[in-house]
């Protein structure tokens, strides 16, 4: 049960939610705190005691107690995960373990490590005290090594007021307006106050030191492949995600947005033979670009695999969508609340559309399968070039420009360089994969947070999966090659086919008909 009792000390967020006038049962449902022993208990989460630390919990929050064969509680996996055989992670999944086995510690390490899916790991026990993440540490988490206490937000981990990051327009940042060299978002692990980080996907969170350490790569995790082993290797790749997929949605119920990218597509590709498992395939319609890609997506899937398809648009949002500006303010308190203010928040008709959707499902997403297009390669002066590796370009990628100023460069250089060479040389020379692994995706996922109607996974985070995206050459990787590969491997009907603008071509030749409606600008 949660408790309701005040904390001698509240946290910035249970005073956002005093203010506010927020239930902080409802308001912190998705989010986590850990704090060391003795500690008070947090109104509206739930409580878990193990060795040196406490973890409170929101009630959403999916989570597995880990106990050994002999039933012994050495911590808690939070969110959502499918181990590396392919089998959903539940309690079963930690009797392989003994707390007494001399290799306890590296054998749950090296299980957690190929372990896909979006997760946190606490791991408090006499033989060991830490965090370890997901791939991209898309279950965001914040901590503070001065008060020792992680947490799912920074509002959450703090008990005195924010100070704010000087190194940053924190206002800009959390309203969506930074433009030029105005940092757009949090780098290398800094958040909105001074203090407290980010943890760093591939790193372990040491609770004895409260310091971010380095876990993978491995010197040899990228073994580079010749081409008579591309195929070989697309197969593995196939047979991975399926597997991942099919965990998923065997357990759980689950909705797929399918746009007119390949990311959806190759995710479809590999569940196309239990898509009546999954509750339902859609596009949110609420911009012109937006447009095509419902457009592209209804294509895909009546058209290629003949099932049915669901567009939401900013009509059906009206009813939902928060009318008084007194709410529209709430909306927007609540939502920095919860993701450490990293974005901006939806418009109320955009939020409007996400609740819509139907509540307490997987949302399965596409995103971080960009790495086998080698996304992060390509120049932000001109996509369709591939960069090179040299400081002005890597730190402007961090911009998403080709050409910083000299001023980004010297106030970045030194940080960047720092995290840089924790690579070992084999990711070096791919550093913008990991640019994109760990400097963009991990700070971007927060956002999660802010929405609870559903629970955001991305089935490609899965280190296997990146590893052996990896040991193919970037040209490979950055023409498509792989994308098509794996598409003709994982399902043909859904390999050489039009994106948005050929599905638009599609149109204007009168060579398919949308069976939902598509705005004329769109068309044209």
């Amino acid at each position: 049960m949660a408790d309701t009792s005040p904390p001698d000390t509240p946290t910035q967020a249970h005073e956002i939610c005093a203010q506010q006038g927020f239930d902080p049962a409802d308001a912190l449902s998705t989010q986590f705190l850990l704090s060391e022993n003795p500690t008070d208990p947090v109104p509206g989460l739930e409580t878990i005691a193990l060795d040196r630390f406490t973890l409170q919990l929101g009630r959403e929050m999916p989570r597995v107690e880990m106990r050994d064969k002999k039933g012994r509680i050495f911590g808690v996996f939070m969110g959502i995960g499918v181990d590396p055989d392919g089998t959903l992670i539940t309690e079963e999944s930690f009797a392989r373990f003994n707390l007494d086995a001399k290799s306890f510690v590296t054998d749950l390490e090296a299980y957690i490590a190929y372990t896909a899916g979006r997760y946190a790991v606490v791991i408090d026990c006499p033989r060991a005290h830490e965090m370890l993440f997901d791939p991209v540490a898309h279950l965001s988490t914040v901590y503070d090594p001065q008060t020792r206490r992680a947490a799912s937000s920074v509002m959450l981990a703090l008990t005195r007021p924010i100070i704010e990051n000087q190194l940053f327009d924190t206002t800009a940042i959390g309203n969506g307006r930074a433009r030029g060299d105005t940092e757009i978002a949090y780098l290398l692990g800094h958040s909105r106050d001074a203090q407290v980080k980010f943890c760093m996907p591939n790193h372990r969170l040491n609770l004895d030191s409260f310091t971010p350490e380095r876990i993978w790569p491995l010197p040899d995790s990228f073994p580079p492949c010749a081409p008579e082993d591309h195929e070989p290797l697309v197969g593995e790749m196939v047979e991975r995600l399926r597997a991942i997929l099919h965990a998923l949605v065997d357990n759980h119920p689950s909705i797929m947005p399918i746009s007119g990218g390949t990311d959806s597509r190759k995710l479809v590709a590999c569940v196309t033979d239990k898509l009546d498992q999954i509750g339902e395939l859609f596009a949110f319609q609420h911009t012109r670009y937006a447009d095509l890609d419902a457009t592209a997506g209804e294509y895909v899937v009546t058209e290629l695999l003949g099932k049915p398809f669901r567009r939401y648009t900013e009509l059906d949002a009206v009813e939902h969508a928060a009318k008084r500006p007194f709410e529209k303010r709430q909306a927007k308190r609540l939502f920095w609340m919860r993701t450490s203010s990293v974005a901006p928040p939806p418009n109320e008709h955009s939020r409007g559309l996400t609740d819509l959707t139907p509540p307490g499902h997987l949302h399965l997403r596409g995103n971080v399968m960009d790495v086998m297009r080698g996304v992060w390669w390509g120049s932000f002066a001109n996509r369709g070039e591939m960069v090179s590796l040299n400081l002005e370009q890597e730190i402007g990628s961090l911009f998403l420009t080709g050409s910083p100023s000299k001023a980004v460069i010297a106030k970045w250089a030194e940080e960047y360089i720092r995290w840089k060479l924790t690579l070992p040389e084999n990711a070096q020379a791919l550093v913008y994969d990991f640019i994109f692994l760990e400097l963009f995706l991990h700070v971007s996922s927060a956002k999660y947070y802010g929405y609870e109607r559903n629970f955001y996974i991305c089935p490609f985070s899965d280190r296997k999966l990146i590893e052996t995206s990896l040991r193919f050459p970037v040209e490979v990787r950055f023409a498509g090659t792989l994308n098509e590969m794996f598409l003709e491997a994982a399902d043909p009907r859904l390999a050489n086919q039009p994106y948005r603008g050929g599905v638009r071509d599609l149109i204007k030749a009168g060579k398919w008909a949308p069976k939902t409606a598509i705005s004329e600008d769109a068309a044209e």
